[in-house]
C-alpha cells in the first residue's frame, strides 16, 4: 500500500506514471518544473523517455548523481530490475531516501551515500550553495567555490571485484548487490564522467547491449569519455527538443560533441537504435508533464 503523502509534498503527472517529491521550496529542479518561466520540454523529457524505454528491458540499473531520484524512480515504474543510486551530497541523499520511500520504491532501489570516480578514498565536492540548499551543479572537479564539503568516493570495480566492507570503510549491507553486469547506466556529476567510467573498466562492454546516458558539459569530458569506450559503442545526441521536433531529429548519431547536453553511448546496432527510438515517439510530440493540484 502506498504510504501517505506528508506535507509539503509534490506530485508530478509524466504521462506514463505518477510520481511525488518531498517539496520543501529548497529543491531547485523543482522549484523550476513547478514554474511557468521553463518550458517543461526542455527538463530533460527525452533522456527520461529513452532512459524509461532502455529500463524496460535492463537487468541492472546504476544511477550516478541520482540527486532527487526523478531517473532512479521512473526507472523503478517500469521494470523489476534492480536499481542501484549514488548521491555524495547529504541534503540530496535525504530526500533521495525520502522520495524513494514516498513512491513505495525504496524495497528495489537502493541509494548509496557516495560519489564515484576511479579509486576509494574521500573527496572534497564543491556546491554553490549552502550545506542545506538541495542544488545541481555540485562538482568534484573544476573551480572550489565557497562551500565545500568532505565526501566519500569508490569506484564500481571496487565494488565489484572487491566487495563491501574492503578499504577504509564500509557501506554495511549485502555483497550480493554487486553481482552481474550493468547494462543501464546514468551518469550526471558535472565534469566527472571520465573519472567514473574509468572507475568502472572491468563493466564496460560486460553485457551486449550496454548503454550510457551521461550529461556532457564540456568537449573535453566528452572526448576523454568517449576515448575510454571501446569501438563498439556508438555515441548519439539527445536533443531535449519541443513538441513536434520528434524520431530521429531527437536522437541522432554523432561524431563529435555537440554542446552541453545529454549523450546516449550504446553498443546497439542501427536498426536496434532505431527500433528503440520508435518506442519512444509519441504522436503530437513529446509526453505532457503536469504538476498535479
Amino acid at each position: 500500500m502506498k504510504p501517505a503523502l506528508p506535507r509539503p509534498a509534490t506530485s508530478i503527472d509524466f504521462g506514463h506514471c505518477q510520481l511525488d517529491f518531498i517539496d520543501t521550496g529548497q529543491d531547485t529542479w523543482l522549484e523550476l518544473l513547478k514554474s511557468n518561466e521553463t518550458p517543461l520540454w526542455s527538463l530533460e523529457v527525452a533522456s527520461l523517455a529513452l532512459w524509461r524505454a532502455i529500463s524496460v528491458e535492463a537487468d541492472l540499473i546504476i544511477d550516478v548523481g541520482s540527486y532527487n531520484g526523478l531517473y532512479a524512480m521512473v526507472a523503478a515504474k517500469a521494470t523489476a530490475a534492480p536499481i542501484i543510486a549514488f548521491e555524495p551530497m547529504p541534503t540530496s541523499y535525504g530526500t533521495l531516501v525520502n522520495n524513494l520511500r514516498l513512491n513505495a520504491v525504496d524495497g528495489r532501489v537502493k541509494a548509496v551515500n557516495a560519489a564515484l570516480g576511479e579509486r576509494q578514498g574521500t573527496a572534497l565536492i564543491s556546491s554553490n550553495s549552502g550545506p542545506y540548499v538541495m542544488t545541481s551543479g555540485e562538482t568534484l572537479s573544476g573551480p572550489r567555490s565557497e562551500y565545500r564539503y568532505p565526501v566519500c568516493v569508490t569506484s564500481l570495480d571496487r565494488l565489484w571485484l572487491g566487495g563491501p566492507g574492503t578499504g577504509t570503510w564500509t557501506f554495511g549491507w549485502q555483497s550480493d548487490l554487486f553481482s552481474g553486469c550493468p547494462d543501464l547506466i546514468k551518469i550526471d556529476v558535472e565534469g566527472f564522467e571520465a573519472e567514473v567510467l574509468a572507475g568502472m573498466r572491468s563493466l564496460i562492454g560486460c553485457k551486449d547491449p550496454q548503454d550510457f546516458i551521461v550529461e556532457m558539459l564540456t568537449e573535453a569530458a566528452f572526448q576523454a569519455f568517449a576515448n575510454l569506450l571501446p569501438a563498439t559503442f556508438r555515441a548519439l545526441a539527445i536533443h531535449e527538443s519541443p513538441p513536434g521536433e520528434i524520431g530521429e531529429e531527437r536522437i541522432a548519431p554523432i561524431e563529435a560533441w555537440e554542446g552541453a547536453a545529454n549523450y546516449w553511448f550504446t553498443t546497439r546496432s542501427e536498426e536496434q537504435i532505431g527500433q528503440l527510438v520508435e518506442q519512444i515517439d509519441i504522436e503530437g510530440g513529446l509526453p505532457g508533464w503536469q504538476v498535479c493540484d
